[in-house]
């Protein structure tokens, strides 16, 4: 179109602008008159005309070529041409499905009447998942929540230097390095794509959202891939958030079990997480022995790397494995320091060698799983390298691995791949008897002797602190086994084992029943943890064939020895015969690219088969192998069929099976029973061998089919669960987190928003978050032991050890931060767009309460948000501010302090007033507030009844006559209260429009804690934490206390009055479902 512009303004606009020989004037023509010219001015024009070509002529050609109207039509020809024949090329020449786009599974599956029921959750695996920056140095200006792992990676080539900075770990700790906050980006954007066209989850995502899924039924559970698996928990409470997602999709989605499908690393991630969430607190999550049986129906793990990869070896080695040798093949001094002075390895080296995960992948099992000096799983199996794997035929649709040797893997000369590192190529090959012994004292020795040299200055990786005479020591034409290979690390990595040693085991167990496995250190080793009692769950071990995968290296000393170098690299130089497994110094065994197929299923194929030691409870195992076979066609992407361990997520067969899982079939409904006997589904591919036994096994595989109609079973909505609240014989936990996580997984967490816009909270110390701390009173917990365990290990002001229930709702919300105490100095700008916290400990609804202790009586909390109504108008604009106040959740929690710290102690008052008509005074102060608040725009409140008060530590001290059971007459007077306060708040709901008053029922929720500590993973419910436990509060709880415990967590009361942080979480936790509708 642009060129048949440019041709009509060449030709009918401009004047007089010739066309080969045709001449064509101006539309702007004289009249008739004007035209005729005389002869001789004719005749004087046409010479001058030809002077002047003449002239042109003889001058030289300075300016390009006059563009003309035949160019134009020339070149409009030619690009209809090309184009035409480019599409007749690509019609004849290309497969005819090129023009036809794959159906979705989805789409077909939903034709077919199948719609979500299971809920699901995702577990990405290492790097996938996207990375983002929350604090960091000055080099990192602009890049606030920008991310920084996943994504565009544009920040690797404007500050490179910084950006491995920042994606460094501490060297000792494994954690957070000074100045540097680094987190997971939540929800499902967390890994969806891992670059810009590049899908890791997104394409399962899709075809789940065929079938009805959505938000609130699935969730990707993100977590820093760089930390040990515990350090996730320690720091940012990864794993307690993954027991709270599922728990809270369990119930809101009609007590269906969830689907869990972890993918790589997260494979091992979520298998430490079933040992976490049943172990008590405070190691574990406290759920109990049958937390996994209730709540998961599948685990499908998809490229399992259950028992480690070679690459984790290759990478902690020498921060390469195959394809960095073949660039090293292909350009010689590339990626060396000594030619271009890039130094890129070595970098890689020192922030790699900072991530404790990478160990989790160390191989496991020692020789007995990956085979020792002269024997291996998978001797008698070669490579084929050959294009022609690819293009053949499966011997069905099912993409089934098979006991063809004519396809893949055939067999010929024994390959010595228990030798996961070799010296040089005879050191591969060669008897173990004609190669030197490796002595793993022998390299301690070394390691503690000669591993120092001084003259290389500030080292950049931790060979530059080692002599050259150990690294020759260490390299002289040796082999390394699995058992030997890990004291090499430790020589040569000893800072990052010594560290992550300390989170991961790669051994295997000799009784399970041993105390020490109980330690989080094996949880992720399935050769050392035992699974759930969960005889009803499924597992699944779902991976691709058919790709030759890393599985041993040829190593060599590098040419250099310079320093803040790596003195040791693949031997891209070794090759083996025609079709070898040896080729740039690499060995390839079957796999996904990424992960043997040893790894990824021998625990489902034998170590979890049946009833054994390591699956005492039989848990049903089922093995899925995908073999790979390329994109047909370019609308295939990545493949459709693939079995490449990323690519493998857009593989239709496996998507299928997913989606059948998740909508309620089972592995025998799908798939083949464990009598099948088809012999294209069986291969004899490997021997484990124990000691000197030789147990042979056999990994059958295959490919899962539908073989009956699924029934089809609603879920429950939001208004049923809310109903079914109501029901008294159901015994359903409610809270107004259930809002605050339903949705979370699509909006809080896909668009990095909440679910509502802000937060309100007013009251007195259960709810202060540090209000306090700015007025003249003793009422406070600025100081320690207070905060000893919230997120920076300081005190806030809060009246806990840690984390209010208050800040656990934040969370579940989908607020990154919680509501700033108004009176703090944080409590400004932006920092107020998301509500604020105006509660004061000692307050309540009796006016005098706060007057007693110098705090914040109701009255004055609410003009302090009157105050905060017009700071945020300002910020944000009227409308906006309006919208805010109006959307946002109104918390309070009070009368707790008007009973204990003022009626039962106050003669003035207990004898003027009997507890009933006290309570009437505090119920009028009560709807008055609400009235009040209402009239400022409030219309979500939640409200909390009274606690059992006659159970609190310091009233069983105080008023229990030297008994250590709950004062029966406190706790009546609380439940006359509660029984007012829910008759007043159904008053105020019926006579206010709009207004949605919700009662939170804390009463109950803490009674079962004291009575049944030992039900809710707590050891003490009499005493309180904080000193003896049985008064001390506020200033009598300091550092100086005596007798303060080690660990809260196993307390239900932090100090006399406070429930303890991992009390607050169960009690909001506890309160489930009463709270949705202050967000529908």
């Amino acid at each position: 179109m642009a060129s048949i512009l440019r041709f009509r303004k060449l030709c009918y606009v401009k004047p007089a602008v010739k066309c080969s020989s045709v001449r064509f004037e101006s539309f702007d023509q004289s009249p008739k008159t004007d035209q005729k010219l005389d002869k001789k001015e004719d005749v004087i024009s046409a010479n001058n005309f030809a002077l002047e070509i003449n002239k042109k002529r003889k001058q030289p050609r300075k300016q390009p070529k006059e563009w003309r109207c035949l160019d134009s039509c020339c070149w409009i020809i030619g690009y209809l041409c090309t184009t035409w024949w480019l599409l007749l090329l690509l019609y004849h020449c290309l497969p005819v499905t090129l023009l036809q786009v794959p159906e979705l599974p989805g789409v077909r599956l939903k034709r077919e009447g199948l719609t979500a029921l299971h809920p699901v959750v995702f577990v990405p695996g290492i790097v996938t998942g996207g990375l983002e920056l929350w604090e960091g140095r000055p080099c990192a200006d602009g890049l606030f929540r920008k991310r920084l792992w996943g994504g565009c990676f544009t920040e690797i080539f404007k500050r490179p230097l910084c950006w491995l900075e920042h994606l460094s770990l501490h060297n000792e700790t494994g954690l957070d390095p000074p100045g540097i906050r680094v987190r997971a980006v939540p929800g499902l954007v967390a890994a969806d794509y891992f670059a810009p066209g590049y899908f890791v989850w997104a394409v399962l995502i899709k075809n789940l959202a065929k079938i009805g899924y959505e938000g609130k039924n699935l969730h990707m559970a993100a977590y820093d891939w760089r930390l040990s698996f515990q350090n996730t928990e320690i720091r940012d409470h990864a794993l307690s958030r993954l027991k709270s997602k599922i728990e809270l999709m369990y119930i809101t989605n009609g007590y269906k079990k969830v689907v869990v499908v972890p993918h790589s690393m997260g494979v091992i991630y979520f298998l430490h997480f079933l040992k976490w969430v049943e172990t008590p607190a405070p190691m574990g999550g406290g759920g109990g022995p049958g937390w996994c049986a209730k709540h998961i129906k599948a685990i499908m793990n998809i490229g399992p790397a259950f028992l480690g990869v070679p690459k984790a070896v290759s990478n902690i080695f020498s921060a390469e494995g195959k394809d960095v040798a073949y660039i090293r093949a292909m350009a010689p001094g590339v990626l060396d320091s000594d030619i271009l002075g890039l130094q890129a390895l070595e970098h890689v080296m020192r922030v790699s060698r900072t991530w404790d995960s990478i160990v989790s992948l160390v191989p496991k099992g020692g020789e007995t799983i990956w085979g020792n000096m002269d024997w291996s799983p998978e001797e008698g199996h070669v490579c084929d390298f050959s294009k022609k794997r690819h293009s053949q035929p499966s011997l069905s649709d099912n993409n089934v691995n098979n006991s063809d040797v004519k396809r893949g893997f055939r067999v010929k000369d024994p390959v010595q791949y228990g030798r996961i590192i070799s010296f040089g190529k005879a050191a591969s090959v060669l008897h173990s008897s004609q190669l030197p012994t490796v002595d793993s004292k022998e390299i301690l020795h070394t390691s503690a002797s000669h591993n120092f040299n001084f003259s290389c200055g500030e080292a950049l990786t931790e060979y530059d602190e080692m002599s050259r005479q150990s690294i020759r020591k260490i390299a002289a034409d040796k082999a390394y086994t699995t058992t030997t290979l890990l004291d090499l690390l430790r020589f040569v990595a000893p800072k990052m084992m010594q560290r992550a040693e300390a989170h991961f085991s790669h051994g295997i167990a000799d009784n399970l029943d041993d105390p020490k496995y109980s330690h989080y250190k094996y949880w992720s080793n399935p050769l050392e943890m035992k699974l759930p009692d969960a005889p009803d769950m499924e597992i699944y071990c779902s991976y691709g064939v058919g790709i030759p995968t890393e599985r041993s290296y040829v190593y060599k000393l590098s040419p250099s020895s310079r320093c803040k170098s790596i003195p040791y690299r693949i031997d891209s130089s070794v090759n083996g015969e025609d079709d070898s497994c040896l080729k740039g110094g690499v060995y390839f065994a079957d796999g996904d690219e990424s992960v043997p197929v040893l790894s990824a299923g021998f625990m489902c194929a034998k170590g979890w088969r049946g009833r054994t030691r390591f699956n005492p409870s039989g848990i049903a195992t089922y093995i899925r192998e995908y073999r790979h076979k390329p994109p047909a066609s370019l609308l295939e992407g990545r493949g459709i069929k693939s079995g490449a361990h990323v690519d493998i997520m857009g593989n239709i067969a496996l998507i299928e099976d997913i989606l059948r899982i998740a909508a309620g079939a089972t592995g025998k409904e799908i798939g083949v029973p464990d009598n099948f006997t088809d012999k294209r589904f069986e291969s004899d591919w490997g021997t484990a061998r124990e000691g000197n036994k030789g147990i042979q096994y056999k990994i059958r595989s295959w490919y899962f089919k539908a073989t009956s109609k699924l029934s089809l079973y609603p879920i429950f909505t939001i208004t049923l669960l809310h109903s079914l609240r109501k029901k008294k014989e159901m015994n359903f936990p409610s809270s107004f987190l259930v809002p605050s996580i339903l949705f979370v997984f699509l909006l809080s967490v896909a668009n990095g928003q909440p679910l509502v816009p802000a937060m309100f909270i007013f009251g007195d110390s259960v709810v202060d978050a540090g209000n306090n701390n700015n007025l003249y009173t003793i009422i406070k917990a600025d100081f320690p032991p207070y905060g000893r365990d919230f997120v920076n290990h300081k005190p806030t002001g809060r009246f806990c050890n840690g984390k209010l229930a208050s800040d656990f709702t934040a969370e579940n919300i989908g607020f990154t931060d919680y509501p700033p105490a108004y009176l703090s100095k944080k409590a400004k700008g932006k920092n107020l767009l998301i509500g604020a916290n105006f509660a004061s400990a000692s307050s309540g609804y009796y006016e005098t309460t706060a007057k007693l202790y110098h705090t914040l009586s109701l009255s004055k909390q609410l003009e302090n948000y009157k105050e905060y109504q017009n700071k945020l108008a300002a910020i944000a604009g009227k409308s906006n501010a309006s919208s805010i106040t109006s959307g946002g959740i109104y918390l309070i929690s009070s009368g707790s302090s008007d009973f204990l710290q003022n009626y039962y102690i106050n003669p003035l008052l207990y004898k003027a007033y009997t507890p009933d008509q006290f309570s009437d005074i505090l119920i009028e102060s009560y709807a008055n507030f609400i009235q009040n608040l209402y009239g400022l725009g409030a219309r979500k409140i939640g409200v909390t009844t009274l606690p059992p008060l006659g159970c609190l530590p310091a009233a069983i001290t105080i008023f229990g006559s030297d008994s250590n059971e709950c004062v029966a007459k406190l706790n009546s007077n609380a439940v006359s209260f509660n029984t007012k306060l829910n008759a007043t708040s159904q008053r105020l709901q019926n006579k206010l429009s709009g207004l949605n008053l919700v009662v939170f029922d804390i009463y109950q929720s803490l009674y079962n804690l004291v009575t049944k500590p030992a039900d809710n993973g707590f050891a003490e419910a009499r005493k309180a934490c904080c000193g003896t436990g049985l008064l001390e509060t506020s200033i009598l709880c300091n550092h100086k206390s005596i007798g303060t415990c080690a660990n809260a967590s196993e307390y239900v009361f932090w100090d006399g009055f406070h429930p303890s942080e991992a009390a607050n979480k169960i009690l909001a936790d506890d309160l489930l479902s009463s709270g949705i509708s202050l967000i529908f």
